[in-house]
């Protein structure tokens, strides 16, 4: 799926073997954050322009950045407390790898529609950037 902000745009998926706690079926939790990425402007202006950046200063080499984006969970549909959902964020566009359900925001925090929390750029394995599996 392509997300576009602007005249800014990357793809967007969720890996096949998706992290979700017990009790929530997989795929409903992808649609749900496939549908919070698509109508939560401040997610996908965030997600664009950080793909867009290491698209930006990649150079031929790869560059990743891990992050957390923690919402309310009315907001995907879910009843109560909040969702954190961890992606990588690369050139190409955005990957989901997990999603867990937290009652109450991390220390220190708060209450907003969307945090976001952003690691570091790190360079992509060389396994990884010839296509070879981990």
């Amino acid at each position: 799926m392509k997300l576009n902000y602007g005249s800014r745009c990357c793809e967007f998926y969720t890996e096949e073997n998706l992290r979700v706690p017990a009790g929530y079926p997989a795929d409903t939790v992808a649609y749900a954050i496939r549908r919070l990425f698509q109508t939560e402007e401040r997610v996908r202006y965030d997600c664009t322009l950080r793909s867009v950046r290491l698209r930006l200063i990649a150079r031929g080499g790869s560059q990743e950045q891990r992050v957390r984006y923690v919402v309310p969970a009315p907001r995907m549909g879910f009843r109560s407390g909040y969702c954190e959902i961890t992606a990588v964020v690369d050139a190409e566009g955005i990957r989901v790898q997990a999603f867990r359900k937290r009652q109450a925001l991390p220390a220190g925090q708060q209450e907003e529609a969307v945090h976001v929390f952003a690691g570091p750029i790190r360079k992509k394995a060389k396994a990884e950037r010839n296509g070879e599996a981990r």
